[in-house]
């Protein structure tokens, strides 16, 4: 059952991830700090905690670009 709950949750993660990822390519280049000052000055909250910062910047590309490595697997 608890794995099942995680699951749902990594999917979540995942799907969320996928939305934002349009929005963080206009930020390719950028540090996670500016990242995420710019999304907090745009209104864009953070699923969690409504804030963005550098971690959750930066987790948010390592789960895009785990999802695209594995896209890319044969």
């Amino acid at each position: 059952m608890r794995r099942q709950g995680v699951e749902a949750i990594r999917r979540q993660a995942n799907a969320r991830a996928e939305q934002l990822g349009e929005i963080l390519s206009d930020f390719a280049g950028e540090s996670a700090n500016a990242t995420a000052k710019a999304l907090n000055e745009r209104g864009l909250p953070f699923p969690r905690s409504g804030k963005w910062t550098a971690r959750s910047i930066i987790n948010v590309r390592a789960r895009l670009a785990g999802q695209h490595a594995l896209a890319a697997q044969p």
